[in-house]
């Protein structure tokens, strides 16, 4: 499912907001997977995940992640449903 938030590409990926952002500058913040950098005019994905309770936010929590990572996650769900889907009884 796609969304747009503020000009950039979001959608929701297992249940959480991920943002598809191109990078205006070099970022000294690194994926969190591979520690890749991002140089300017290079596509990463931002994820953010906000913990709420009884109204009152306890913390924030995120991350970066470069299309390689993200490919990798995908594929990986991909193969673990079709095994899931295989090997159920």
């Amino acid at each position: 499912k796609s969304l747009v938030y503020g000009g950039h590409m979001s959608w929701i990926k297992g249940g959480m907001v991920v943002e598809k952002l191109v990078a205006k500058r070099k970022l000294r913040r690194t994926c969190t997977e591979c520690g890749k950098g991002f140089e300017k005019g290079e596509v990463y994905y931002k994820h953010r995940e906000v913990f709420v309770e009884d109204g009152i936010m306890y913390g924030a929590y995120e991350y970066l992640k470069c299309p390689k990572c993200v490919n990798k996650e995908i594929n990986r769900m991909k193969r673990f449903k079709n095994w899931t889907r295989t090997h159920s009884l």
